[in-house]
This record gives structure tokens, sequence and C-alpha cells, in this order.
């Protein structure tokens, strides 16, 4: 209910607001600042509504103070000076990366100019991208958990900088590749494309973030519980998590939090599946400070075997040995990962069910 009255104030605060649905870039070359300053007002300020993009000889005809489909954005490409010049002045058009004026008031967000000097708390001048973004949260269009507008902020940000020549944005130049004039590809095909992806990845970092931030708060718990002498997983190395998360990050973060101290953390799946991953060993992401025993690595269903003769299946183990998958409940996950730091608790034999029962050699 909450939720649907946001929506709802949400909607009048944007009717309140003067707008025609219609946005005006530059034609021939794009980057990514007006790209994102696009995806980002489809995103929060005309949400639900759909980009029409204007073709060339649409362009020419096209009347701002006609009567237009309502549930239509109309996007134009120009380097008309006219057409340009009359987006300027007119307060219900969004006018992006071009026109050499920034004006909230105006819509207008230029930041080519030379009297342009608005810059982020840190000294990074604004691209087009940024001010885009600063003018949905200021009017409240943008809200984010506080962990989770932060980074987004600062994912923002680095195309500002790329914009702006200060430091290479890997998004920024990957956007860049789309601009391709051939036969069978237009600057304004193109540009879709490059559209579609940025809304995408819009989509996926947020949702990325915000995932991150979630998940924090379930790794801290599972860690205290390894500290807390009532818990059963107590002197373990090992953070089970209670609920699946699929966040790919889960073993970084559980390095930061443990201060290093960490071994493996495992997660729970489909089923009586768990994956168990190696923390990394330093800032390297793909540094393993745990690797599974050399004989296991890039084998399938493996049986375990406790002293007390209890079994526990490995269905998969990693060729690099920093993650595997296993069957079984709980209690086995704290028997297995306390087997890895003392190979007395385990001996184990392949799919092939010989029965030398090799330790592992850690």
């Amino acid at each position: 209910m909450k939720n649907l009255l946001k929506n709802i104030q949400l909607e009048k605060k944007i009717a309140t607001m003067e707008s025609k649905n219609i946005i005006v870039t530059h034609s021939n070359s794009f980057h990514a600042d007006e790209i994102v300053a696009t995806a980002l007002l489809m995103n929060y300020f005309f949400k639900n509504k759909e980009l029409y993009f204007l073709q060339e000889e649409e362009v020419q005809k096209f009347d701002f103070d006609e009567d237009k489909k309502e549930n239509l954005v109309y996007f134009i490409r120009t380097r008309d000076d006219l057409l340009l010049e009359k987006a300027k002045k007119d307060k219900g058009v969004f006018l992006l990366d071009v026109g050499g004026d920034y004006n909230e008031a105006q819509l207008n967000f230029d930041h080519h100019q030379r009297a342009f000097s608005k810059t982020w708390s840190d000294g990074t001048p604004f691209s087009t991208a940024g001010l885009i973004f600063e003018y949905l949260k200021n009017n409240q269009l943008i809200k984010m958990k506080n962990g989770v507008l932060e980074k987004f902020t600062q994912w923002i940000k680095s195309i500002d900088k790329h914009d702006n020549g200060i430091e290479a944005s890997n998004f920024s130049l990957f956007i860049s590749a789309y601009n391709r004039v051939g036969k069978y590809n237009t600057s304004l095909q193109q540009f879709k494309k490059a559209y579609s992806f940025s809304d995408n990845v819009i989509s996926n970092v947020i949702h990325e973030y915000t995932a991150e931030n979630d998940i924090g708060e379930q790794i801290k718990e599972a860690w205290l519980n390894t500290r807390d002498k009532s818990s059963e997983e107590y002197g373990n190395k090992t953070a089970i998590l209670r609920v699946s998360n699929s966040f790919h990050n889960c073993s970084r973060m559980l390095k930061e939090i443990s201060s290093g101290e960490a071994d493996y953390i495992a997660i729970p799946g489909a089923g009586n599946r768990y994956t168990i991953k190696s923390v990394p060993l330093d800032d390297n992401p793909f540094s393993i400070k745990n690797p599974l025993p050399e004989q296991w690595r890039g084998r399938e269903k493996i049986l375990l075997e406790t002293p007390e003769g209890r079994k526990i299946k490995l269905l998969f183990v990693h060729k690099s040995g920093y993650m595997c998958s296993l069957e079984g409940k709980r209690d086995d996950v704290v028997l297995f990962t306390k087997g890895l730091v003392d190979s007395r608790y385990l001996t184990w034999e392949d799919k092939s069910f010989l029965k030398h029962k090799l330790k592992p050699n850690l």
C-alpha cells in the first residue's frame, strides 16, 4: 500500500513538471553521457512511456506544439541550428548535450560551453549524464537505499570523468564502439542499439548494487555465527548463509567483513545443494586463499567419508579449486569445511568407486 501511494505521489509530481514528452540531442557521433541521460529520463521521468526515435525525414516536419500520443516520448537527433534554438527556448523540451546552455528551468542540459563550470564536490566536471542524474535526484524522482545510491552515483561520475577526459571508463569506451556508419548501419540505428544496451546496463548495475547491499547483512550474520559459542558453526572459518543468493561477490565481501580471517563461504541452492567458495587471498578477486585439494579439481561425483562413516557427496569441483558444489545438509557443510582444514576428518573416493580412500593432500 505504501509503495502504491508513493507511486501515485510521484506521478502527480511529474505531472506538475512541464514537459511535452520530447527529448532532443545532437546527431552524428554519440557518447555514453547523452545516452545514459536519455535512459535515466526514460526510467525515472517518463516512466511507462515508450521512446520513439524520429527518422531524419520526420525530424524536418516535426512540430513541438502539435498534439502527440501520450504514451510516446519523441526523440530527435539533429544538428539543425533552427531546430536546436527552438528546443532551447521551449520549456517543455529536454535538450541534452547540445545547444550551448545549462538551465534546469528551461530543461537545457549542455556542458560544453565556456561559461559552464559546474562540478561534483570532488571537483569532477559534470557531463550530461551527471546533470540529468542530479536533476532527477534533486526532484526526488530517483530514490534508492543510501548504500545503493552512493555506488550508483560513483558509476555516473565515472561517465562524467570519461566524457571530460579525466579517466577512462570501460562502459563509455564500449558505447563509443557503437559509432559505426555504413550501408546497413546508419547512425540512428547504432544509437538505438547503444541506447538499448545502456538501458539494460543501468538496470543491471542498480540490481547488483541493491543485491550487494542486501547480501552484506546476511554475510555479517553468518560470520557472527562462527564467532558465537552457542552456534553450531562456532570455531569454523566458513560463513554459511541461510538464504539462497546468486550474488557473485559474496566471497569478496566475506573477506572484507571478516578482515581476512574467513576461509570459505557456503551458499545454499536448490534442494540440498550448497556452493562453497574460497575467499580471495588478496585484493585480486580471482586469487584463492584456500584452494580445494588438487586431487579433487576438475572432478565430478566425489564421495567423501568422515571417520564416523558419514557420507558427503561432492557433485563438482572447479578445476582451479576455488569452488565446489556439495549435496547434503547444513551440518554436512560444517563437517566438510572442517575437513578441508584438518584432513583427519575426511577420506575420499571418486566416481569410479575405487576403494583406495586417499586422504586429501592439504
